[in-house]
């Protein structure tokens, strides 16, 4: 990464900003490795790099003064979209509830969100086939929890290609027993 800094201008090259919440939230690579972030805070983006804070009034500002490449959502991707009837989504998969702070979980592969603002409760958007206690079943935006403990399968942005993966799991069992 190459930096070179004036008053009006700060020339960044190779770095990349990948968008986590549209309009809110991106992280910055340098095309290997996690450089820092771009927040919408309040009034004003502030761009975490390294040991600097650089604070702009519109993402537009940024782009004019950077050199950084940001990356669009992907092809697709339709936040209005209706998701087996609920308009709600997190990364273009279906919710039950308004999501609060969403991001894809990098742990678990998996969209993630709480249904209030300050909640400590996350849910996972989408469906899923999970294995409670050698049942497999299918559910719809389980809490986070469920998918941390037991085996599953997902997110499935349908429930019939849910309700397909449950069919053929269901389907080796019997041939197993």
């Amino acid at each position: 990464m190459n930096k070179i800094k004036n008053k009006e201008q700060v020339y960044l090259t190779g770095i990349c900003a990948k968008t986590i919440v549209d309009g809110k939230y991106w992280i910055l690579t340098d095309g290997r490795e996690r450089i820092g972030e771009i927040s919408l805070d309040d009034k004003e983006y502030r761009m975490n790099l390294g040991d600097e804070i650089l604070k702009f009034k519109t993402i537009e500002t940024i782009k004019e003064r950077t050199n950084i490449e940001f990356q669009e959502l992907p092809n697709g991707y339709d936040p209005d979209k209706i998701n087996d009837g609920y308009i709600d989504n997190v990364h273009s998969y279906g919710t039950d509830a308004k999501p609060f702070n969403g991001v894809w979980s990098l742990t678990q592969q998996a969209p993630i969100f709480t249904k209030e603002n300050n909640s400590k409760s996350w849910f996972a958007a989408g469906w899923y086939v999970i294995n409670q206690n050698n049942i497999w079943r299918q559910e719809f935006c389980p809490k986070l929890i469920a998918i941390q403990r037991y085996d599953y399968r997902g997110p499935f942005k349908e429930k019939e290609k849910a309700r397909e993966v449950l069919d053929i799991i269901k389907g080796e069992r019997l041939f197993r027993k």
